[in-house]
This record gives C-alpha cells, sequence and structure tokens, in this order.
C-alpha cells in the first residue's frame, strides 16, 4: 500500500513505523500530519498506548496533527457482542478488560470475524475514549473526536436497513490529534 501510494503522490513522503516505539534513529524532519487507521486498538495496556501518543507527539511538527480511525471508545454497549453487523462479527472475550500492568478497566478485548473469503480473523482491545483521553494528554497530546458520516447517496443505494445497525451503533470514530499548549 505504501509504495502504491508513494507513485500516486510521488510529492508526499510515507513511511511505515512501530508506533509504539521511538525511531532509532531519529526521524529528520517532523511530519505536518500522521495517519493512522484501525492501530491504537491494539495496545493492550494504558502504558502501551500512551507510548503510541508519545511517538506521535514527538513526530509531529508544530502545528501538524494526528488523524486515525479507531473503536468507539464512546459505545456503553462495547461488551455486547454482535452478529452479523454489517458483513461481520464481534466476539467479546473479555468484556471488562484490565489493563495488565495496573489492573484498571480499560475496555473490552475482542475478536473480529470478517465474513469474506477467505474468513478474516483478528484480536484487538476497544478502550473507553476516557482511557485514549488521559493517554494521549500524559503523552502532551489533545484528542478530538469525529462520528462517522454515511453520505446520503451511499444509504439510498445500499439495500434497506444495510446501515441503519451502524447508525444506531457505530463501530468506529475518527479520532484527531494535537500537541497541547
Amino acid at each position: 500500500m505504501v509504495e502504491t501510494a508513494r507513485t500516486s503522490y510521488p510529492d508526499l513522503e510515507f513511511r511505515v513505523a512501530d508506533c509504539s516505539a521511538p525511531f532509532s534513529p531519529p526521524l529528520p524532519q517532523k511530519f505536518d500530519i500522521i495517519f493512522a487507521s484501525w492501530f491504537l486498538n491494539y495496545a493492550s495496556s494504558s502504558q502501551q498506548l500512551t507510548k503510541m501518543f508519545k511517538v506521535i507527539e514527538q513526530n509531529l511538527a508544530e502545528g501538524g496533527k494526528f488523524a486515525g480511525i479507531t473503536s468507539n471508545g464512546h459505545d456503553e454497549l462495547m461488551h455486547v457482542p454482535m452478529k452479523d453487523f454489517n458483513g461481520f462479527d464481534t466476539t467479546t472475550l473479555d468484556p471488562a478488560y484490565k489493563d495488565p500492568e495496573t489492573g484498571e478497566v480499560l475496555g473490552v478485548k475482542v475478536r473480529i470475524t470478517a465474513h469474506t473469503e477467505p474468513k478474516v480473523e483478528f484480536e484487538v482491545y476497544q478502550f473507553r475514549a476516557e482511557i485514549y483521553e488521559r493517554c494521549a494528554k500524559e503523552a502532551g497530546l489533545t484528542i478530538g473526536w469525529k462520528d462517522g458520516v454515511i453520505p446520503e447517496a451511499e444509504r439510498r443505494e445500499r439495500e434497506k436497513g444495510f446501515w441503519e445497525l451502524w447508525v444506531q451503533r457505530p463501530t468506529f470514530v475518527g479520532v484527531q490529534a494535537w500537541k497541547s499548549e
């Protein structure tokens, strides 16, 4: 994907890295935009999530922003499994997932099963929104949340009811972060 992006947008710079560890050697410049989709939900502890946010903060240029997509930490029903939810199942593995280092309940641990051919399964953590906010703050970042928007044309084109489940219980949100002042 990165190679395709580099070819498609030769004036932009793209990098792949482990965001839970500082770059070694440090990167030669800071970034105006850091984008990461579906990676914050792989942190299994508040310490690991804080490390991810610290790496983001260290690599943002002044005035830069982080943008991403992650599981909906505002979902009060995150512990409730979902079956055949717009093409996937969510199985709750731990409805009160505790931080392995502190014992604090962070959210839930789930298995996602995508109804694709071949079937795809993976496990992730869905932390409550206040956990994301606290970890970002500890790393020197402020977070803003953005709800997903389904264009009206897409809603009309899909079979009746396709988006209704998602509208009632959005499974993901946009997250942005910037350096705290």
